[in-house]
């Protein structure tokens, strides 16, 4: 018989709250919950897995002598038109998934049959449309839309809750007199939200821009002015930023920008985090700063990712992109705070408390969710956050500092990496689109072993001058016919990042990764081939082809005993065609 004491106050809150959530019925996720999402693994209750983002599952009942047996269990018809970058949720049996229009469908999680669905109306064209998950919480499913918009809808039904539009950065106030204001910036929500602490976080990005208008300078300078200073004004309102919104009404809590205002030049910082030289112009820069002052406002630096959260410390960890605009960079002075980097905030408040720079002035952005993971680090257990971006570095930072610990092994070749190019030419890896893209990281905490998607696509650039400016200078940049490919790695973070093994794929690789208990690594192709490897040696152990492009991450849950891996493939011709864009959900036969 145990003791009195050990059932105290703690252990009465504890029940109590376990008794509140079972009372609002199977399907109800509060915080208790989403903290705890690795005890359920036969759900996947967030994005990552996890608020810290681990994307592994203790489920082990397929493995990697049993793997090569999988076939699909169902195929859920999804559409509309767009790139599918979707990822699912499962909870208590009920799966939930986006496509690229941002409708939200409801299905039953063992049988692919629709529960409901919310087709979203666009308040806007939009164009190439994607999506990439909802969120679940407190009876509510949320989903942020290509159209500036986050919806929260009713979890049970799919009847709309609140539906608000989040307004840009109002640069009104800083428009030159006699200069014409830019209407609002459009933008986009792309991310699935992030949904603790009685908020909804969402990243609002395709604020970058590389490639400037040339009529715009042309006319600047048949004007006589300076044709930076004309894009600035044009772009005021080009500022990416990260917001909390109400989970019961809507209304934002807080918001960050990803751009430092007023003064975003930083330190002028003449190398990359590891020593390497950036091909900068520092003299020109410093003489440019104040003319083009107004940077900041239009200087982009999308934020890449949802966040994770660091329950502990009430921290969000999110990563930045490139500042705007990025193939000219004279037109931006500085450092480009903060482009390129990490940045820890509040998560009460929104305010930054560190903040890392991978990139300083801008070539490569920081892209992967932040994964957060204890490490024994020179003799203490050190709180640590992964992280990976296009340069095909990945970084272990301690996440209560911002500190960096160490730079891993690169995933992808590398040359000439932060050259802005020459008149002639040069090679330059990776290229524009990575190193790492947004694909998601997986990380086995039994092993340590960090599972990667790389993009192996070089490229060469060239540097040429801006007509009629010429203090200005245009990074170009042209694929190389034939070198274009994908790789899968496994980095060791428990022994300072070394390649464990590493696989090439025949095209870039964009979707993301998944780690089970079973031992096995699940990663998608945009060749359509679905496999599976042996996550200690890399080994292929299975390839399903599912005919369309895998460009999303999978994910695995279980319902009845039965575990089930699913990733979404394709897009779809129309709106009202679903045939081309697919959720394929495998597990072992039945037999």
């Amino acid at each position: 018989m145990g003791s009195p004491r050990a059932f105290g106050v703690g252990s009465f809150v504890l029940v109590l709250l376990a008794g509140l959530a079972l009372a609002q019925g199977p399907g109800w996720v509060d915080d208790e919950r989403l903290e705890a999402a690795v005890q359920e693994p036969q759900n996947w209750l967030t994005y990552g897995g996890d608020l810290g983002g681990q994307r592994y599952s203790r489920l082990d009942q397929i493995d990697r002598e049993n793997v090569r047996r999988l076939v699909p269990a169902w195929i859920y018809q999804m559409g509309p038109a767009g790139v599918t970058q979707t990822h699912p949720l499962v909870v208590d049996g009920v799966l939930y998934v986006t496509n690229a229009g941002s409708d939200v469908s409801a299905i039953d999680a063992a049988t692919g049959e629709e529960l409901w669905r919310y087709d979203h109306q666009m308040s806007r064209p939009v164009s190439g449309e994607r999506n990439r998950g909802a969120a679940v919480a407190y009876g509510k499913v949320f989903v942020a839309t290509e159209d500036e918009r986050v919806v929260a809808l009713d979890q049970r039904t799919g009847e709309v809750v609140w539906d608000v539009k989040v307004p840009p950065f109002d640069a009104s106030h800083l428009v030159p007199e006699g200069v014409e204001p830019p209407g609002p910036m459009a933008y986009n929500f792309r991310w699935a939200p992030l949904a603790y602490d009685g908020k909804v976080v969402v990243t609002a990005t395709r604020f970058e821009v590389n490639e400037v208008d040339s009529q715009l300078l042309a006319d600047a300078v048949a004007r006589g002015e300076d044709p930076g200073v004309a894009w600035i004004n044009a772009n005021l309102g080009r500022r990416a930023f990260v917001a909390a919104l109400d989970a019961d009404t809507g209304e934002e809590v807080w918001r960050w920008y990803t751009t430092k205002e007023g003064d975003w030049t930083g330190d002028f910082t003449p190398t990359a985090y590891d020593g390497t030289p950036l091909d900068r112009d520092l003299e020109a820069e410093r003489a440019l700063a104040e003319r083009y002052g107004l940077g900041w406002a239009a200087g982009s630096a999308s934020p890449w990712q949802i966040p994770t959260v660091d329950v502990e410390r009430g921290l969000l960890f999110v990563t930045t992109g490139n500042p705007a605009p990025g193939y000219i960079d004279l037109m931006r002075p500085g450092d480009n705070l903060y482009s390129d980097g990490i940045a820890a905030i509040s998560l009460d408040t929104g305010e930054l408390v560190w903040f890392f720079q991978e990139s300083p002035h801008g070539i490569y952005d920081m892209t992967t969710q932040n994964v957060l993971f204890d490490l024994e680090h020179e003799g203490r257990t050190v709180p640590a956050l992964a992280s990976c971006g296009k340069s095909g570095f990945c970084y272990v930072l301690d996440r209560e500092t911002g500190e960096v610990l160490f730079q891993t092994a690169a995933v992808v070749p590398q040359e000439n990496m932060y050259t802005r190019g020459t008149p002639e030419g040069v090679r330059a890896a990776p290229g524009s689109l990575g190193g790492v893209g947004v694909s998601a990281l997986s990380f086995d905490p039994t092993t340590g072993y960090l599972y990667v998607e790389g993009i192996d696509q070089p490229e060469i650039r060239r540097l040429v001058p801006v007509p009629g400016a010429p203090h200005l200078f245009e990074t170009t940049t042209e694929s190389i016919p034939g070198e274009s490919r994908g790789t899968v790695t496994a980095l060791d973070l428990y022994d300072g990042g070394k390649v464990v093994w590493q696989v090439v794929t025949e095209q870039p690789m964009t979707g993301g990764t998944l780690v089970t208990a079973g031992g096995v690594v699940f990663a998608g192709e945009q060749n359509g081939r679905f496999n599976a490897y042996d996550a200690a040696t890399g080994e292929l152990l299975w390839s399903f082809q599912v005919g369309g492009p895998i460009t999303a991450p999978p994910m695995t849950y279980e319902v009845e005993g039965r575990q089930y891996v699913a990733v979404a493939s394709g897009a779809a011709a129309t709106r009202t065609q679903r045939g081309g864009a697919l959720l394929v959900a495998f597990a072992l036969p039945l037999d």
